[in-house]
């Protein structure tokens, strides 16, 4: 199977959540993924399709160290081939071959937005995601450069998918 993690679909993180949950909407609605699993927390966003796509459980967050074995854990039970994140924070060895989504690297691109630490860190967490990464997915054009400038080795794996859905409100 493939397994979308969708720990991020919540009010918590209102970008990513949105995004995460209509993609997993718009695969509950395609017949053709029907091998879509997804990888919830305890007590996942109602409006997920977890009555047409299956869930798996993972009770570590994104900001849990956790996350990097219980992640892993749960994909190598789920018999998992693929493992797409949508988001930076990421077990960064998941065992399978995996798809990241980037955004923006906007901490990296605006001076003076974040100090010295917190750009750092934002670089190092988004070099472990993407070297993790069989594929990166940003959104647009301007977001490719970026990752391609700022993380030269992984400029092959960048593919550019538009984000163009909605999805009406639960």
């Amino acid at each position: 199977p493939v397994v979308l993690d969708v720990r991020t679909a919540s009010a918590r993180y209102p970008g990513i959540g949105r995004y995460t949950t209509g993609l997993a909407r718009a695969l509950a609605d395609d017949p053709h993924a029907r091998g879509v699993m997804l990888l919830h927390g305890p007590c996942p966003d109602a409006r997920l399709p977890l009555s047409v796509l299956p869930g798996i459980v993972c009770r570590a967050s994104p900001f849990d160290l956790r996350q990097q074995w219980e992640v892993r854990r749960t994909l190598r039970q789920s018999g998992a081939r693929l493992y797409h994140s949508p988001y930076y924070l990421m077990p960064f060895a998941p065992g399978v071959r995996t798809v990241v989504t980037c955004y923006d690297l906007i901490p990296l691109t605006v001076p003076g937005l974040f100090g010295p630490g917190r750009r750092l860190a934002f670089r190092v967490a988004h070099a472990l995601a993407f070297r993790a990464a069989s594929a990166i997915i940003v959104p647009s054009r301007s977001t490719r450069d970026d990752v391609s400038r700022l993380f030269p080795a992984h400029a092959t794996k960048v593919e550019v998918v538009p984000i163009g859905w909605e999805f009406p409100p639960a």
